[in-house]
């Protein structure tokens, strides 16, 4: 039985990189300005809802999320723990690290990371992580986690990785269709764990459900 009851996954700030609409999955690349203003909005929108810790990806744009996240938290309770998880690190895109989208098309390989994002292809040829490696990573981390932990768990991450294990382990879809999930920067996933099922309560939002 898992003793993790709720998991409020949310997405890193926005950062100048997502501004320019570039790649971004090691780099370590801060907040904006926007983004502390947007994390500590959400970290406001979680101030009632008893989180007991907070696990992070370990690149930058995560851990300074979850901390102003943590602080804004804390203004109206007990200072949360945050410690750092390397297996919520963003769906690496080898090569393809920085590029915008129209240079991907301008290079003509634009096709090729669809597929390769789609599951399609293994991303090997460009030095990128498989889309199955991430999403069974991001499992295994979670599922550890609920173990570890209790009550309700924030865990901040990245688009790619957090839509992946929504679509693969959650809704219990194809891995290949969490594209077609849009997450936006610092919204929510609301996952509600019940008798050892995930439902998901909400998504890409800010108002989180209430229990019945």
């Amino acid at each position: 039985m898992h003793k993790v009851n709720r998991i409020i996954i949310l997405r890193h700030g926005e950062t100048d990189w997502n501004v320019d609409e570039r790649l971004c999955s090691r780099t370590n690349v801060d907040l904006n300005q926007r983004g502390l203003r947007q994390a500590w909005i959400a970290g406001q929108a979680l101030s009632g809802e008893r989180v007991g810790q907070i696990v992070s990806s370990p690149l930058a744009r995560a851990l300074q999320t979850a901390k102003e996240a943590g602080k804004a938290m804390s203004e109206l309770s007990e200072s949360i723990p945050i410690v750092s998880d390397d297996r919520l690190r963003e769906l690496d895109f080898g090569d393809m690290e920085g590029l915008r989208y129209s240079e991907m098309k301008d290079m003509g390989v634009f096709d090729e990371y669809q597929a390769w994002t789609r599951g399609l292809s293994d991303g090997q040829k460009f030095g990128g992580e498989s889309v199955i490696d991430a999403r069974d990573r991001v499992q295994n981390a979670l599922l550890e986690l609920c173990e570890e932990y209790s009550g309700t768990l924030l865990v901040v991450t990245h688009g790619h990785l957090a839509r992946i294990f929504i679509v693969s382990f959650v809704l219990k879809c194809c891995f290949k269709t969490y594209r077609n999930l849009r997450l936006d920067n610092c919204r929510l996933a609301d996952i509600w764990v019940e008798d050892g099922n995930f439902r998901l309560a909400g998504f890409n939002t800010l108002q989180l459900a209430r229990a019945l």
